[in-house]
């Protein structure tokens, strides 16, 4: 994770490791967006409509929201050291393009494959098929009793309109196109696109389109009666529908079993398009939404920098409880910083070269006095040769070898 002063990436590729989105996203920045949109629905509908004894009430509540969304989403990047540099924000866009635009790679398992940056974090990180299920009976009960209150709600708005508006709806069409899912559109575009998909960032705007047609078809007559709370209602119950349909997609990918075949892994191929698409779909809108909040203060800087000529930063002063320094002040530290590394690193080399004649002396030497000890067992054993031609018969015959034998014998006997 590198150091506490060191700047983390905003998103993370491949090479450069992973960024403080892909960190947190699954723990912190997924509630905050569906936070963020909850609050902004309840606007819509008049959620400040009340009266003003309990104005009051309602601003503290504002107020405990609001502190709740920034730091679910912005924590992590408020306390990311030099988050609103300008040249760095723009290493973080093309980083975030790379994320879900790059160039797929292969990867060599049973089958081999083709991923892109985000589909392979997504698959390691969120879904890990054939893991396992792990989900605890509170989130579930929790899931039954929020989709059991929103039906329950729509279904009694529906048979109200059905008493109203008697000779307009029908009973089971209406409740059935309020209440079901945008799914239908979707799937059908992901069984075509199947055989031959394009780059999954396409497919994923291309779902949302679908998706969103058929929710506006499904809940339009709402709107154009002026039912627009029930409207937002048959939204929030149809988002929340596809929300547990792609938790019990993902559930049904981390089961256990056999690789699919035939049939099956033509169905397999096509639900998980469709699952990839809706989840790339929710990390580009989440991830643009923290960029576009980021922004702001990336720009208040470097109008800064550009008009005062000075590098204090309100961010410095939170991170490192030091302001910063000015403008001709940063720009001799940087000047001496450099020099310092390039001093540092002459020295290192020369070093290096001192380090390395003197190993090669020390190599050159041992080789000679090596030279030296086998050029005086040579001489010694050529004079051992020549002793027995010097010799009677009888001592002729006697070896190298014998001659250090009967010279230890002398010795040993002398010693006796």
């Amino acid at each position: 994770r590198g150091l506490p002063t060191e700047r983390r990436f905003f998103i993370g590729v491949k090479k450069e490791g992973k960024g403080l989105y892909n960190d947190y996203a699954p723990y912190a920045f997924y509630d905050g967006a569906e936070l963020l949109a909850a609050t902004i629905l309840a606007l819509l509908v008049g959620g400040l409509q009340v009266d003003s004894a309990l104005r009051h009430l309602l601003a503290w509540w504002g107020l405990v929201v609001s502190v709740t969304v920034i730091s679910w989403l912005f924590a992590p990047f408020i306390f990311n050291p030099y988050q609103f540099s300008g040249n760095k924000f723009l290493c973080d866009l093309r980083d975030w393009a790379d994320f879900f635009c790059g160039p797929a790679s292969t990867t060599t398992t049973a089958s081999t494959t083709r991923t892109q940056p985000w589909q392979e974090w997504y698959q390691k990180t969120l879904l890990k098929p054939g893991k396992g299920i792990r989900s605890s009976p509170c989130a579930v009960l929790s899931w039954v009793i929020f989709l059991a209150a929103w039906y329950t709600v729509l279904i009694d708005k529906t048979h109200l309109l059905e008493v109203v508006f008697s000779d307009v709806t029908s009973s089971i069409v209406s409740q059935a196109i309020v209440v079901l899912p945008p799914v239908f559109l979707s799937g059908f575009l992901c069984i075509v696109l199947a055989c031959r998909p394009p780059r999954l960032i396409f497919v994923s705007f291309a779902v949302a389109a679908c998706d969103g047609v058929e929710a506006a078809a499904a809940l339009g007559h709402l709107v154009y009666i002026g039912w627009t709370k029930t409207a937002v209602a048959g939204l929030v119950c149809k988002y929340s529908m596809l929300s547990m349909l792609l938790v019990l997609c993902e559930s049904g990918f981390r089961l256990r079993g056999p690789e699919p075949t035939g049939c099956r892994k033509l169905l397999v191929s096509r639900l998980e398009l469709w699952l990839h698409s809706h989840r790339m779909l929710r990390d580009v809108i989440v991830s643009a939404l923290i960029l576009v909040g980021l922004a702001p203060g990336v720009l208040l800087g470097m109008v800064s920098n550009m008009c005062f000529k000075c590098r204090c930063s309100l961010h410095n002063v939170l991170v490192y409880r030091d302001p910063g320094h000015p403008s001709h002040i940063a720009d001799e530290i940087d000047a001496a910083e450099r020099q310092r590394t390039e001093d540092t690193l002459a020295s290192s080399t020369q070093e290096g070269g001192s380090l390395q004649r003197g190993m090669n002396a020390q190599l050159a030497q041992v080789e000679v006095e090596q030279g030296r000890s086998a050029g005086q067992a040579v001489n010694s054993e050529q004079q051992v040769v020549r002793q027995p031609e010097a010799m009677g018969d009888d001592e002729a015959t006697v070896t190298p070898v014998g001659v250090r034998a009967m010279a230890l014998a002398a010795t040993l006997g002398g010693s006796t």
